[in-house]
């Protein structure tokens, strides 16, 4: 929360005021599919995701009489050492469907291409991927609590815990 949230606030608003005094700039802020969606055995991670969406969307309408471009990007799962960092990189990782062996994945490269198009085009949101952006249309959809049941029973079937 400290790296997702504390930080991300704290940088924002340290080079916001000079931005606001030139009337320009930009800002992107990385959140990720799990900013969309409950996940559970994940759930702080997801729950800081929200954050950072739910601020960025807020700072987007603040930054407008400034000329200053804000932007939430969404990448999905990305072929890097987050499993690693996370801990993830195990059963958990299977049964959270996050093993980069099995998973629908992209690549660093892909992810960037994608998040410099989307600035390019002066996008204010974007999800990366095909795959991730047709997910996150069909979570909308959804209630939360049944999603969050969906997930919690797949990681408890895929780790043995049922």
């Amino acid at each position: 929360m400290q790296l997702n949230n504390a930080s991300l606030v704290a940088m924002t608003h340290l080079f916001l005021q000079p931005m606001r005094e030139r009337k320009s700039g930009k800002i992107i802020n990385v959140a990720s599919m799990a900013a969309f969606i409950p996940v559970p055995y994940m759930a702080t991670y997801a729950a800081s995701k929200v954050f950072v969406r739910s601020f960025t969307e807020a700072i987007t309408e603040e930054c407008k009489p400034y000329n200053i471009q804000v932007m939430l990007f969404a990448p999905g799962l990305t072929k890097t050492n987050f499993n690693e960092a996370a801990g993830i990189n195990n059963e958990k990782g299977v049964g959270l469907s996050s093993d980069y062996q099995t998973a629908a994945t992209q690549s660093p490269e892909e992810v960037a291409d994608e998040l410099l198009k989307a600035l390019d085009a002066k996008k204010h949101f974007q999800i990366s991927g095909n795959r991730n952006r047709m997910g996150a249309r069909l979570a909308s959809l959804l209630p939360n609590a049944m999603i969050a049941r969906f997930m919690a029973n797949s990681y408890r079937k895929k780790t043995g815990l049922i």
